[in-house]
């Protein structure tokens, strides 16, 4: 009697190569989710531990400004766990507000690469004179959103926007000056481009000397030393 011989003669049949393909594309879209679920997960990571170095930075920012002899703007750098942070703080008093930055000559906005400059100065004129609005969003240009909030602010107190004076925050041989009630813009920025943008308030408590007003937490937001040539021409 003759031995039965299986139909295949030992090579696969269709159906189960059908079936291990089926196998291999749910395993490799397995390991494609869970490689792009690690990357989040870092990413977040990466996040919250600079959203948590920044906000140490700001308080390190708000500390010397108190401590400091001059009166600002100051920009200036200092260690941190993240590195060396670059720091920018700026009174809000000594920029111009929203409608009076709209009447002024529209040369800069330009130089900002605003294309639409009526349309800008529309906006700019009908604002109201406080923090509420969001002056960098006013325009799509990056020059404009990376640098707009540096001369205008809703508190602000100039007649015409104006260059900053750069001060180092160097110790001052007096009494801390704790700006008690003064709005102040501080940004921080780590070298991973991660920046802490806040607009405080000065509280003269020596625990909590500035609390925020406004937050913003980004990354790559450019560089600021632009804006510096910009305002200077």
């Amino acid at each position: 009697m003759a031995s039965s011989r299986p139909a295949d003669d030992g090579y696969a049949t269709p159906a189960a190569v059908v079936f291990s393909l089926a196998l291999s594309l749910v395993a490799t879209a397995m390991l494609a989710r869970s490689l792009t679920l690690l990357k989040q997960a870092e990413a977040n990571f990466a996040r919250t531990e600079a959203e948590l170095g920044l906000d140490g930075a700001q308080l390190l920012a708000a500390a010397q400004i108190i401590r400091a002899g001059g009166v600002g703007p100051f920009r200036w750098q200092f260690s941190t766990s993240l590195g060396w942070i670059e720091a920018r703080a700026e009174p809000e008093a000594a920029k111009v507000v929203p409608a009076a930055a709209g009447q002024g000559d529209g040369a800069l906005f330009e130089k900002l690469g605003v294309r639409d400059v009526a349309a800008l100065r529309s906006r700019l004129e009908a604002s109201p004179d406080d923090l509420s609005l969001d002056v960098e969003a006013q325009d799509e240009a990056p020059l404009w959103r990376l640098c707009a909030g540096t001369f205008i602010s809703g508190r602000g107190a100039a007649q015409a926007p104006q260059a900053p004076q750069w001060e180092q925050p160097l110790p001052g041989k007096q009494t801390a000056n704790w700006h008690v009630a003064e709005l102040w813009r501080i940004r921080v920025r780590s070298d991973a481009g991660w920046v802490d943008d806040r607009i405080v308030r000065f509280t003269g408590d020596a625990q909590h000397p500035a609390a925020t007003v406004q937050r913003r937490f980004s990354r790559n937001r450019g560089d600021w030393g632009r804006c510096d040539a910009v305002l200077a021409g």
